[in-house]
């Protein structure tokens, strides 16, 4: 897996490169007005980059991976942004960890403005409800997992749902209708619909 963000022009012509420290697994969000890109690496970081030509903005690693005295062993998930386009909202916990957090950065200077509480392994992109005012995403913790919604105030989990159809793991993102429900698949090949 190449460590590099590439950007291109419409006919394919390399525009710049940005280099991390290890894979890029997802893809990139480009902020409402075009200036920053946001992506994630598997060196542990989430990276914000001028669009314009790829020169780092910031870069943020979880507390938890600070601290240890190895390598990280945490990656983001595919970041997204709030409706006003204020915060970058990515899961923490893809990779070795089986245990994962939902932050929220701020989007022009990746201060940590709050987290969600410890739950299971993230990689899926989070979703945003309608209003934007509450984040879902699914662990993939081995047997364990849940559906979880949390407050885009403050991170608080406002519900979560127990998913007993083995394997549980959720593999991919939530779908947000127009009326608020809510659609998701698991690893079992069971497709999950919520009426919130």
């Amino acid at each position: 897996m190449d460590a590099n963000l590439y950007a291109l022009d419409r006919s394919g012509k390399l525009q710049w490169s940005h280099a991390t420290g290890d894979g890029i697994p997802t893809s990139a969000t480009v902020s409402a007005s075009g200036d920053l890109v946001y992506f994630s690496s598997n060196d542990g970081y989430l990276y914000a980059v001028h669009a314009a030509d790829g020169q780092l903005r910031w870069k943020y690693l979880a507390p938890e991976d600070r601290e240890l005295p190895g390598p990280p062993i945490h990656a983001f998930t595919q970041p997204i942004l709030s409706r006003d386009g204020r915060a970058v909202i990515a899961g923490n916990g893809m990779g070795e960890a089986g245990d994962g957090r939902v932050f929220w950065l701020d989007a022009h200077n990746g201060t940590a403005l709050h987290r969600s509480h410890k739950v299971g392994s993230l990689s899926a992109t989070p979703a945003l409800s309608r209003q934007g005012g509450e984040v879902y995403i699914g662990s993939d913790a081995f047997f364990t997992d849940e559906l979880y919604a949390f407050s885009t105030v403050d991170g608080s989990t406002l519900w979560s749902y127990k998913i007993d159809t083995l394997p549980t793991e959720v593999v991919g993102s939530v779908a947000v209708d127009g009326d608020g429900g809510l659609y998701f698949g698991n690893a079992a090949g069971v497709l999950f619909a919520l009426d919130i």
